[in-house]
């Protein structure tokens, strides 16, 4: 009888767990060494690890207190026991005193993703010979644990580290902070003799340089009144010529047939001691006065020297003179630090009082981008190859139908196969696409502005031009549009953060920001199409530009609006100004705006939508269309952003800097490629959602 209950007991242990009293074959099962007591592998594990033992080898067996040396499975393999590191606590502190602990940690940490991949290798073959849902579940339970340890024992080492490596610096600002103190104290006294020695040198060169330039100023200065002559000079004759001793433009001005001009001596020291920015010690008596009257060059030009050696950078100017000409003696040759400086004043009335006032003064950046414009003469800017009606109705032809076209032929997939759109996301990507066909049928057939690169000149040729539309309602009806097309981007990217973005998101926007933003744009808009309906009218050489000949197939509509050269407002004059209101300053905060707003929706959606990741797939039911279709609108944007800044900024850049060569070919590409990007980026839009929508029907 003793004998049979002994056997009942023993058969009865082999195949329960003593811990949980549940099969061994549940589950994974462990034998433990020496003892040979068998458990579920978890129970066994978190019975060890809820003890007071602080290492792996102190580990004892729950039944009969044997330390227990190893752990093998039922195929007989070892099974790995790791410290818990993510439920102890001080265990940094323990961590620290342990020799070499880095080592021990990374060890340890390689040991643990070994383990992890050998439990998803077992997971992935239950799963295959359809093992019982507790044999799984017991899987799970271990893997997320060990990973839970994986990442404690991964901050440890992080914590360690820094701390470590904080001490340290301290150390080292420490020993710093004394070496400089004991350094200082050392040599305080030499520094201060070194430092006034120094001073002192520094000093006297400053002195034998301004000696140098103030004697050099003097020699100038001599030379320049010994060639200035007393008496008036006489008018030009083919055979007068300047005295001997006068040698100013004793080369030019004789070949030429013409006596030198008189000199105000007086305005050049002026000018040279603002150039070299020294004093004047000494003066002419013949610089006091300056006569009247005085001839003009035959060409009309005069030619001026600006010394600025000593300086060796000087801002630009302009002379605003009378016929004041002012020469230097050409048979010298002037050093290479030396400024030339040519104008035309052939454009000064003759009749007015020559009076020689030369007065100098920074140039304004109207006169400025007049200058430039000067050098870059627009009539020589255009070029189309084929520059024939057939040429322009075929462009106007396929820039005008072909978004249209593809804005209904998307609208009718949005709404009839795209399942995999909520229907929230696909009414709020329609009504955007709906303002953008509208714009391109504004753009192509109502307004149909044509633009032409580098330099900017716009045909109104449109239905509204052809049927004499006043400008102020074109403008506006422009800047509508523009403006209802900003709006309706700005509510359907906000719509879609607010909709797919959790609740506790800090990147979620509240409603009265949302409209806070969306209202800025539109005020910016609007502004930009109410000074555009006031002020814009037809360029003052709208009969010059109609006359070339890329024009000639529009000339049978001479009513057509015409801008060119970045039309100046006329009647936006602001007392303050002195000049008006340039377009080119307009579209340079247009393009500054635009690169602060587009990209930033886009950046600030991603950061959004990668910070709220877990939190999405969990709360939102439709995730997968969801998340497909705002990668989709992302795309989308990019592609706008692209298509409106590139071309833009080609343009303003081109206007302000002139354009990288004047061969007429290359004109027409950059021409083609930017009005084509400008006006028709909403197809450019269109086309990589179409192609976005199909690649993600095939993959379904």
């Amino acid at each position: 009888m003793p004998s049979a209950r002994k056997s009942s007991t023993s058969s009865s242990t082999d195949e329960t767990c003593s811990i949980c009293m549940e099969t061994l074959a549940s589950k994974r099962s462990v034998s433990l060494r020496p003892c040979n007591h068998s458990f579920h592998r978890t129970c066994i594990s978190n019975w060890f690890e809820a003890g007071k033992c602080m290492m792996p080898a102190d580990f004892t067996c729950c039944l009969c207190r044997t330390n227990c040396e190893k752990a093998a499975d039922d195929k007989n393999d070892i099974v790995p026991r790791f410290f818990p590191f993510e439920m102890k606590e001080g265990i940094e502190t323990f961590i620290r005193m342990l020799p070499k602990y880095e080592d021990h940690l990374v060890k340890t940490e390689c040991e643990i993703n070994n383990a992890i991949q050998a439990l998803n290798k077992e997971k992935k073959l239950a799963i295959r010979k359809k093992k019982s849902k507790e044999f799984i579940v017991d899987l799970d339970e271990e893997i997320a644990k060990l990973t839970d340890r994986a990442n404690a024992v991964a901050d440890i080492f992080v914590n360690l580290s820094v701390e470590k490596k904080a001490e340290y610096i301290g150390l080292d600002e420490e020993k710093y902070r004394l070496e400089n103190e004991l350094e200082n104290n050392e040599t305080i006294e030499a520094e201060i003799v070194k430092i006034k020695k120094e001073m002192a040198a520094i000093t006297k060169k400053m002195n034998e340089i301004e000696e140098e330039v103030r004697g050099r100023f003097k020699e100038f200065c001599s030379k320049m009144a010994a060639k200035t002559t007393p008496s008036p000079i006489a008018a030009p004759t083919p055979k007068t010529a300047a005295p001997a001793a006068n040698p100013i433009d004793t080369t030019s001005s004789v070949q030429a047939g013409r006596a030198p001009a008189k000199q105000c001596p007086h305005q050049i020291a002026d000018i040279l001691q603002r150039a070299v920015n020294v004093t004047v010690v000494e003066r002419d008596p013949r610089w006091n006065d300056c006569v009247n009257k005085t001839e003009t060059d035959a060409d009309g030009r005069f030619d001026l020297l600006i010394r600025a050696k000593e300086l060796g950078k000087i801002e630009p100017y302009i002379l605003i003179e009378n016929n004041c000409n002012l020469y230097f003696d050409e048979n010298e040759r002037p050093p290479s630090c030396w400024r030339y400086t040519s104008y035309d004043i052939s454009r000064y009335p003759k009749s007015s009082p020559q009076i020689c006032a030369c007065e100098w003064r920074g140039i304004t950046p109207v006169e400025k981008l007049e200058m430039q414009r000067d050098r870059k003469s627009w009539d020589r800017a255009y070029f189309i190859p084929y520059g024939d009606c057939r040429f322009m109705q075929a462009y106007c032809f396929s820039s005008g139908w072909i978004p249209i076209i593809l804005a209904i032929l998307l609208l009718y997939l949005l709404f009839n196969h795209s399942p995999m759109y909520s229907k929230e996301f696909r009414n709020a990507i329609a009504a955007y696409h709906s303002i953008q066909m509208f714009y391109d049928i504004h753009h192509s057939y109502l307004f149909n502005p044509y633009p032409l690169f580098p330099m900017p000149i716009f045909i109104c040729n449109g239905f509204l031009c052809r049927w004499g539309a006043p400008t102020r309602l074109l403008m506006t009806f422009t800047g509508l549009i523009a403006s209802c097309g900003s709006v309706g981007l700005s509510t359907v990217v906000f719509m879609r953060l607010r909709n797919l973005l959790p609740l506790e998101s800090r990147f979620r926007l509240s409603v009265r920001e949302s409209f806070a933003l969306m209202g800025f744009t539109a005020i910016v808009f609007i502004s930009n199409s109410i000074g555009m309906a006031l002020y814009a009218g037809d360029d003052p050489r709208k009969e010059a530009i109609l006359n070339r000949t890329e024009f000639s197939w529009i000339r049978q509509r001479p009513d057509a609006l015409v801008w060119g050269d970045m039309h100046i407002f006329p009647g936006l004059l602001v007392p303050i100004l002195t000049t008006a209101l340039v377009e080119i300053t307009g579209l340079t905060f247009t393009l500054i705006y635009g690169l602060v707003f587009y990209p930033g929706i886009l950046i600030y959606s991603a950061v959004a939508l990668h910070r709220g990741k877990k939190e999405l797939l969990k709360l939102t039911s439709r995730k997968v269309s969801n998340d497909q279709g705002n990668r989709m609108l992302q795309i989308q944007l990019w592609g706008s952003t692209f298509t409106f800044l590139l071309p833009l900024g080609l343009l303003i850049s081109i206007v302000k800097l002139g354009a990288p060569t004047s061969n007429k070919y290359i004109h027409s590409v950059v021409r083609f490629l930017g009005m084509f990007l400008f006006v028709n980026n909403t197809m450019v839009a269109i086309v990589l959602h179409l192609m976005m929508n199909r690649v993600y029907q095939n993959s379904k």
